[in-house]
This record gives structure tokens, C-alpha cells and sequence, in this order.
């Protein structure tokens, strides 16, 4: 399987606009994101993301991050929380935000 590229704000700001101009099967992202629900809370958001990669049997993602979500972003909370079947990984952190590795987990 490839790895998915998504970038989170445009996730967020897409769902947000769907939500107030579409009343169902609006579309912010690749198809396993339909069961996704965007949270204001930055972790929960990303767990959930995490999750519905879980449940469609996606390959690894990659998220860009921008910095504005990153006061209250926290890693150590994710990654207590993630599926077993994943890990987490930062690969870079610069003045732009940051990327985020969810991995799957070989056997």
C-alpha cells in the first residue's frame, strides 16, 4: 500500500466549510476519511484520523501540521492512545509546523 499525504489544516478548514454547506456525504479527503469527525482538540482530531486509516486498512500516513495547532498539540498523549497496530514519529519540526508519521506496524 502507498502512504497517504494529507496536510491537516486543509482537512479541518474543508470539513468546517462542508459542514455549514453540504448536509451529507461531503468529502474532505481520501475515502476512508468519510468517518472521520473533525474536534477542535488538535489530538483527538489526529487520533481520529489514525483510527478511521485503522479501520479502512489504509497504508502509513503522513500529516503536515501547520504551528497554529501546535500549542496544544501534545505527541506524549497521542501516542499513549494510537492503535497498537501503529507508531508515531515526528521527521521534521521547522518554522512551518511539523510532520507526523503514523506507521503501520509489520509482523
Amino acid at each position: 500500500m502507498n502512504e497517504i499525504n494529507l496536510v491537516y489544516d486543509e482537512l479541518a478548514k474543508t470539513y468546517l466549510e462542508n459542514l455549514n454547506s453540504i448536509l451529507r456525504n461531503f468529502k474532505q479527503g481520501p475515502d476512508f476519511l468519510e468517518t472521520w469527525v473533525y474536534e477542535e482538540n488538535i489530538n483527538s482530531s489526529l487520533l481520529g484520523i489514525c483510527e478511521a486509516s485503522m479501520e479502512a486498512k489504509t497504508g502509513d500516513i503522513t500529516i503536515l501540521v501547520d504551528n497554529s495547532y501546535l500549542t496544544s498539540f501534545e505527541f506524549d498523549w497521542i501516542q499513549k492512545r494510537i492503535p497498537k497496530e501503529f507508531n508515531l514519529r515526528i521527521s521534521k519540526k521547522d518554522s512551518s509546523g511539523i510532520t507526523l508519521h503514523f506507521t503501520k506496524v509489520t509482523a
